[in-house]
């Protein structure tokens, strides 16, 4: 007679048969550094209100007004550093790289709300790596930035898309999951 080699194992799916350890990693939050531009003398005379989106978007609007010049000079820096990473990676084109007045477009079409996660952005920021500054975000990552491959996006969502595709990351961020409540008479088996 042959003999069975089938093992019947029975468990309940509700409880967890392996525990993880748990880790205890202490909660050290690193203190945010502000930028060393925000020691400078232009940088004290902004007020809290300066860093308020509708200001921005404000001053955006007058950015060629003379009390603007410092805005206008913070986007001029962040847009050559583009151009250095360009030059970097062999990825510029001079008559593509998209200038000062597109990006100044661009920040004002999209009302300085990310393309991907729809959350306010800052042209103006105190803090290094602030979260929440804009950015110039390539939709194809083989192309520079140029006017058609750029949306402006905040810090976080154009680090965390890295090379997914753009729209699949955008629907993910904008996706809202809602928890439906239902009746739990109709779950209810019915007696005869």
């Amino acid at each position: 007679m042959e003999e069975d080699n089938t093992r019947e194992i029975k468990y309940n799916p509700i409880l967890k048969v392996h525990k993880k350890k748990e880790t205890k990693k202490e909660d050290i939050k690193k203190e945010k550094k502000n930028r060393i531009i925000t020691g400078t003398a232009v940088w004290t005379l902004l007020d809290d209100t300066d860093f308020t989106v509708e200001k921005q978007l404000e001053m955006l609007k007058a950015v060629d007004v003379e009390e603007n010049r410092y805005l206008k000079n913070e986007i001029a820096k962040k847009l050559s550093g583009y151009k250095q990473q360009d030059l970097a990676k062999n990825k510029f084109n001079r008559e593509e790289f998209i200038g000062f007045n597109e990006v100044v477009r661009k920040l004002l079409k999209s009302n300085l709300l990310c393309f991907y996660c729809t959350q306010p952005i800052l042209v103006w920021y105190k803090q290094s790596r602030e979260n929440m500054q804009w950015t110039l975000e390539r939709i194809d990552n083989k192309i520079g930035h140029t006017n058609d491959n750029v949306e402006i996006s905040c810090l976080l969502c154009n680090i965390r898309r890295r090379c997914m595709y753009s729209e699949k990351f955008r629907f993910t961020k904008q996706l809202k999951v809602c928890r439906v409540e239902e009746d739990k008479k109709s779950y209810k088996e019915e007696d005869a």
